[in-house]
């Protein structure tokens, strides 16, 4: 193999792993927000969870008070 041909393959190569690393930040920075995306709706679930358990237990407290209990 010629030197020309041999530094020929190698910047082929080059180029391909370049590319390949480009490809691989582009999908890590997509993990990465959805990743921010999912804490962030965990973090309103959460919310949602402890307003509906508040609302429920205020429930449970005028209807037990209704009742005489």
């Amino acid at each position: 193999m010629k030197l020309q041909e041999l530094n020929s393959s190698l910047a082929e190569k080059i180029q391909t792993q370049q590319e390949e690393f480009i490809k691989s930040q582009a999908q890590l920075q997509d993990a990465r927000d959805q990743a921010d995306l999912l804490e962030f709706r965990v973090l309103e679930l959460e919310e949602e969870n402890e307003k509906v358990s508040v609302l429920l237990t205020f429930n449970l407290n005028l209807t037990l008070g209704s009742c005489g209990l």
